[in-house]
């Protein structure tokens, strides 16, 4: 969870988590994927999202998402930009992803995740 590591926190229990929650405006839409949160700004439709997010910086590790805080609506997108007139088998469209997201490779474990996201996406229609 990007907020527990952005405010030092070892571990976030039940309190914590419920605290951060409740201060959730009920405005900000929530999109859920495995056992993640995804938080979209106010007045954006998750469903509707389109363009690729770009990294706030390639050079800072510590400043890149994990592949598990990147939502299918946002995989999707980034898949159609550096995919759009190749033909890859999931495995490497997985690796294009990383790729773009600033990782130096794609573990087994973020390229599942990764597919089971297009997945998810073509499943819901998201075009």
């Amino acid at each position: 969870m990007r907020i527990r590591e952005a405010h030092g926190f070892a571990k976030v229990g039940k309190p914590i988590r419920a605290a951060i929650f409740n201060a959730i405006d009920n405005k900000i839409r929530q999109t859920k994927y495995e056992d993640k949160v995804f938080l979209w700004p106010e007045g954006e439709d998750p469903a509707a999202w389109r363009q690729p997010r770009y990294p706030s910086s390639y050079s800072d590790e510590n400043d890149k998402r994990k592949f598990d805080e990147v939502s299918p609506e946002e995989i999707f997108p980034i898949d159609r930009y550096q995919n759009a007139d190749k033909h890859l088998v999931p495995s490497e469209r997985a690796k294009e992803v990383s790729k773009f997201l600033g990782w130096q490779k794609c573990s087994e474990k973020a390229s599942s995740y990764i597919k089971n996201a297009f997945d998810k996406a073509m499943n819901r229609e998201i075009s």
